[in-house]
Parts: C-alpha cells; sequence; structure tokens
C-alpha cells in the first residue's frame, strides 16, 4: 500500500476562508462526537475490563485547537484538477521531491540541508534572506510559470 501526502497553501478570499473554518469546525465537531461514543461504550464495559485503561486523545477545543481539515481521499487534487478543466484552467503538480524550501528563490543556489527547524531561509551565495515557507513559495510560482511559458501554441 502506497500513502500520499500533499501540503497546499491556499490565500482565499474572507468568504473562502470563513467557509474553510466552518469545515474546521465540522472536522472538530465529528472528531468530539466519535470520541464521546468510544468513551461512552467504553465506560460501560469499565467494570469488567481488568488492568490498566488506555489514554484517550483530548477534545478538541474551538478557541485552543488549530483549525485545520484533512482531505485524505485523493489529498483534494482531484477536486482541484476537476474544477480547474471544469472552468478551463489548469493544476499544475510539482514534483515531491523538488527542493522548494532549500533553492534559493533570488539566484537559484540549493542548500545540501535545511532542517525543519530552521524558519528563515538565508542564502549563503547571494545573501537573500525570506521567510522559509515564502521562498518555498516563490520557487513554486516561478514553476508554475516555467509549466505555463511552455504549454503556449508555439511550444513543442
Amino acid at each position: 500500500m502506497t500513502l500520499l501526502a500533499y501540503r497546499f497553501a491556499l490565500n482565499p478570499t474572507p468568504a473562502q476562508e470563513r467557509a474553510l473554518r466552518s469545515h474546521a469546525g465540522a472536522a472538530r465537531v465529528a472528531f468530539n462526537w466519535g470520541l464521546a461514543r468510544v468513551k461512552a461504550n467504553l465506560g460501560q464495559r469499565e467494570a469488567k475490563r481488568k488492568g490498566k485503561l488506555a489514554g484517550f486523545p483530548r477534545f478538541r477545543s474551538r478557541r485552543k485547537a488549530r483549525p485545520s481539515v484533512r482531505f485524505t481521499t485523493g489529498a483534494f487534487r482531484r477536486q482541484a484538477a476537476y474544477k480547474a478543466e471544469w472552468r478551463g484552467g489548469r493544476v499544475i503538480v510539482a514534483d515531491r521531491w523538488l527542493a522548494s524550501s532549500k533553492t534559493c528563490a533570488g539566484c537559484g543556489a540549493v542548500k545540501a540541508k535545511l532542517p525543519l527547524s530552521e524558519r528563515t531561509y538565508a542564502c549563503t551565495s547571494c545573501g537573500m534572506i525570506a521567510d522559509r515557507d515564502l521562498n518555498a513559495a516563490l520557487n513554486l510560482a516561478a514553476l508554475g510559470r516555467r509549466e505555463l511559458a511552455g504549454s503556449g501554441p508555439d511550444s513543442n
């Protein structure tokens, strides 16, 4: 079994952000409902059970939990491609191993290692300093521009 994961950065409008937060809230409510059901069922069997009880996840708070939603049935990409095709657009997929975080958006130099704990990208070649995620976003935007430039009517 192969498991694939995709990470997306979205720049929603205020209305889209409200809709996304609504979906994240629905996922939290569903998680909490399921957790309550499991706790209730195990609580009924607790008297007959021997040994140490297993630990439970905590209920997710609306105020403390980071709003997030996971699309795990093929991870959003399928829907994005469908919607783009429907509206005459195109989805550009970056290679999974593209070093978008480790490549300088200014000069193109690639760092050999960049630990996840390092949140600021500092290029040793040209001296550019940028937020790690912004640097990756600039590289992905450049990839998209290159892909689109190569897909015109004159390209082979």
